[in-house]
């Protein structure tokens, strides 16, 4: 299969991917009390995989998706930058993508967590643990996803 191909599959995961996450995200609450942020892991999970528009593509729809507003919060700066810095850290990092993967996520999360609650961040230390123990799971399974279709 060529380059164009793969990218291609890689690309539409990608989309679905953040479809099914924004569904899961807005969803979540109502069952377990608590909304982990399954569309941020998405995005950084594929900027192990896209390429640099692909990515820019895939992140700026999701912003879209999930803030229909008109002002930028700092949850939507966040889920717009740390993947596009993700994808250009991710070639400095040494070892197996797999587990630097998780530990953007879990910096993710914790960068998210420290910006919008800074005042109680010590104080939600048991919610930010339930929702990078979550993501870390969700994250790990469309790598996994993504590592599959990549090697088809």
């Amino acid at each position: 299969m060529t380059r164009v191909h793969e990218g291609g599959r890689l690309f539409f995961l990608s989309l679905i991917l953040v479809l099914i996450s924004t569904v899961l995200q807005l969803n979540f609450d109502d069952v377990f009390n608590f909304r982990p942020d399954f569309v941020l892991v998405a995005l950084i999970v594929s900027a192990f995989f896209l390429g640099f528009f692909e990515l820019i593509f895939v992140v700026l729809l999701s912003a879209l998706i999930i803030n229909w507003q008109p002002i930028l919060s700092y949850e939507i700066l966040i889920l717009v930058l740390w993947p596009i810095l993700v994808y250009f850290l991710n070639r400095f990092f040494p070892g197996k993508a797999w587990f630097n993967s998780l530990i953007m996520i879990a910096l993710g999360i914790f960068i998210l967590y420290a910006s919008v609650i800074f005042r109680n961040f010590l104080d939600s230390s048991r919610l930010i643990a339930l929702d990078v123990s979550v993501c870390l799971v969700f994250g790990f399974l469309i790598f996994n996803l993504f590592e599959k279709l990549k090697t088809k």
